[in-house]
């Protein structure tokens, strides 16, 4: 009888160590499960990080190229806007509105003058150095300089009489001269 107590001890022993080894496994899986689960989610997390880097890198090397452009472009531009700063010292100083209405008729027509002169200056320079790739429509003194790009003869008659200009240019080849020099002025 104490061997069978012994016995039925032991097996109880048994019995509770095999449900606290089991309970254990069960612990360890749900753990297991629970890592797996968080490995799934910072392996997406680390793919979404890794594309945003290359985004980021790819940004970076954009606007490095931008910045060196720009830098690029400033050296470049630097003659012109010290030539153009050189140019606005040499221009005189014109009055103001004011003065001009005080002025006589024929000084107004003198300053008015010079002024359509300097603009003009202005434009041509603007153009010749590429500054201005295309001057659309520029109003100076009652004249307009209009840029007419690739127009083939048609084209620009059509132009210029929708805008109530009537030519007076009948020979061709001087109307195709204005439009392989791109600009007439009217």
């Amino acid at each position: 009888m104490a061997s069978d107590m012994v016995l039925r001890e032991k097996k109880r022993k048994d019995y509770k160590l095999m449900n606290q080894g089991e309970k254990i496994m069960v612990e360890v899986s749900t753990l297991f499960s629970e890592l797996d689960k968080e490995k799934v989610k910072l392996e997406k997390r680390c793919r979404d990080l890794f594309e945003q880097l290359a985004k980021e890198n790819e940004h970076a090397v954009i606007i490095s190229e931008q910045n060196l452009d720009i830098f690029t472009l400033q050296q470049h531009n630097s003659y012109l806007v010290e030539r153009i700063s050189k140019l606005e010292e040499q221009l005189p100083k014109y009055k103001d509105d004011e003065d001009f209405d005080q002025l006589a008729p024929k000084t107004q027509a003198r300053t008015l003058k010079k002024l359509e002169t300097d603009a003009q200056r202005a434009l041509w320079f603007g153009k010749r150095k590429e500054i201005l790739k295309e001057i659309c429509e520029a109003n100076i003194n009652s004249r307009t300089s209009l840029d007419f790009g690739e127009m083939n003869e048609h084209d620009l008659r059509a132009f210029l009489k929708d805008h109530g200009i009537n030519t007076k240019i009948r020979n061709r080849e001087k109307l195709m001269n204005l439009v392989s020099s791109n600009c007439l002025d009217i």
